[in-house]
C-alpha cells in the first residue's frame, strides 16, 4: 500500500487534489502511466456529475483550477491565494455572507491584490453563483 501511495505521488499532489478543481488533475493527466491516467478520468467523471445544488455546495467549491470559474476563459489560480489558505469559495465570504470588497478581503488575508485581479475574480464567483441557483 506504501508503495502505491508514493507512486500516486510522483504524478500528483494529494493536498492540491482535494483542495483544488478538477482541472488540477486533468492537467496531470499526460505525466501519469496508464493506470493512473485510468483512476483519475473516473474521479474526473465522477466529480463532472456533481451539480451544485445548495449554497453549501457552492461555499465548499474550490477557488482554482475550477471549470466553472474563469477569468479570460482560463481557469484561475493564484499561488498567493493558495500559499495563505485561500482555497475555497466560503474563503472569499465576510461575516455579512457577502464577498469581501478589495480592502476587506487585503485587510483579512493580507494578500495585496490588484483591482483588475480581485474584481475579474468576484465577477467570475458571482456568475457562478447565480448558475447554481
Amino acid at each position: 500500500m506504501k508503495e502505491m501511495a508514493r507512486h500516486f505521488e510522483k504524478y500528483i499532489d494529494i493536498e492540491k487534489l482535494f483542495s483544488l478543481g478538477t482541472k488540477y488533475a486533468e492537467e496531470k493527466l499526460p505525466e501519469m502511466n496508464l493506470f493512473w491516467k485510468d483512476v483519475f478520468k473516473a474521479y474526473l467523471e465522477l466529480n463532472s456529475k456533481n451539480e451544485f445544488r445548495s449554497p453549501d455546495t457552492f461555499l465548499a467549491s474550490s477557488l482554482f483550477y475550477n471549470d466553472n470559474l474563469k477569468i479570460g476563459r482560463e481557469v484561475i489560480y493564484f499561488r498567493q491565494f493558495y500559499e495563505k489558505g485561500i482555497r475555497f469559495i466560503n474563503d472569499m465570504i465576510n461575516t455579512n455572507n457577502n464577498f469581501f470588497t478589495l480592502p476587506e478581503f487585503q485587510q483579512h488575508s493580507g494578500i495585496n491584490i490588484n483591482f483588475l485581479q480581485y474584481h475579474g475574480l468576484v465577477s467570475s464567483l458571482k456568475s457562478f453563483q447565480k448558475r447554481t441557483k
